[in-house]
């Protein structure tokens, strides 16, 4: 009997470590499943390719967001006036004559609208697992919402606005997958293929913030909580512009170039190295 204690304990250190091992696994499966392969990111610009024609935006350089738009929305906090110039801009550098109405509801609102990307509502899907949804109205209307979620910056909702931009694109150029998450895929590499994966890479990396701080006799702290934001993960995406700079013939330093931190520029300069 004296010994039932340390029994009672070995079971809870035995049932510790194998929910641990399931949860790792469990999370690396959903991590992975977000990872593409180089051979996957360039069968999906192969498609791309076939679809488009060979200059499939109106400048065939990178894209760069000017400084302005940003001040305007963060100054207009996040209005939907301030985020449809950003949209227009996007459309005018990708060759897209008709613009696609943008409009932004804060994340307590979000129950207002509720589409999937093909433009089919769904009135019982919870909106807390997305972030923008692209509509059609017609052939040539396209309207995108966004959920300005209470934890992200300006660089999660413009990737956010970006992804929702490349929809409104493919479904003006009759290019999709016939399956939504592989659609939703197609939808990230074009992204970066057409020169929008500086906005992805910065916009995609977790957002992570600590609260409900704890304390108890082992110790104290914070819990920590992340979003993940995109369809592939941010590892995925800086292949996904080193490759798209080969089939564009971008010019490297003006890849490099449209990174704000120096460790970025560091990486990618290395990596065009390695792809060379």
């Amino acid at each position: 009997m004296d010994d039932f204690p340390l029994y009672i304990l070995f079971i809870f250190i035995i049932g510790g470590i194998l929910y641990s091992w399931v949860m790792w696994f469990v999370r690396r499966k959903v991590h992975g499943s977000k990872k593409l392969s180089n051979k996957k990111i360039i069968e999906y610009i192969h498609f791309l390719k076939s679809k488009l024609s060979a200059q499939p935006t109106a400048v065939n350089e990178i894209f760069h967001l000017p400084e302005k738009f940003k001040y305007e929305v963060l100054s207009a906090d996040y209005s939907s006036e301030s985020l449809q110039k950003i949209s227009n801009y996007i459309g005018f550098y990708l060759g897209l004559l008709r613009s696609v109405k943008v409009s932004c509801i804060e994340e307590q609102t979000d129950d207002a609208w509720v589409s999937s990307s093909n433009g089919i509502v769904n009135s019982d899907v919870s909106q807390k697992h997305f972030s923008g949804f692209y509509k059609t109205v017609g052939f040539d209307h396209g309207e995108i919402l966004l959920l300005k979620k209470s934890k992200y910056k300006f660089d999660n909702v413009i990737a956010v606005l970006a992804h929702e931009c490349v929809h409104n694109y493919l479904y003006f150029h009759k290019v999709h997958k016939s399956d939504e998450t592989e659609n939703e895929l197609l939808t990230d590499i074009a992204a970066t293929y057409l020169g929008l994966g500086h906005l992805l890479y910065s916009g995609y990396k977790p957002v992570t913030w600590l609260d409900n701080f704890w304390s108890n006799l082992s110790g104290s702290g914070y819990t920590k909580h992340s979003i993940r934001i995109g369809y592939v993960d941010i590892g995925t995406i800086k292949r996904a512009i080193i490759i798209s700079a080969k089939y564009r013939k971008w010019n490297h330093k003006e890849v490099i170039a449209g990174f704000s931190s120096w460790w970025d520029k560091v990486i990618f300069f290395l990596m065009f190295l390695f792809y060379r």
